[in-house]
């Protein structure tokens, strides 16, 4: 009743961390094709010419097109 629900008060303060960035990231190409907001889990993004030319989907492609850093 007055009490607090320790289930629910984990949850609320599990999503309040914040979560810690992987130092290097190295990406393959279902990353990019699932979408992934990798700028999220790292600030160093690493990849290759060959993972990119695996990218055959005309809306990966123009997602990696508009991605607001460089790989």
């Amino acid at each position: 009743m007055g009490g607090i629900d320790k289930q629910n008060q984990r949850k609320v303060n599990s999503s309040k961390m914040e979560r810690k960035k992987i130092d290097y990231l190295v990406i393959d190409s279902g990353a990019f094709i699932k979408g992934t907001q990798l700028h999220e889990l790292s600030d160093n993004l690493y990849t290759i010419h060959e993972v990119i030319s695996e990218i055959k989907d005309k809306a990966t492609k123009a997602r990696l097109e508009a991605l607001p850093y460089e790989l």
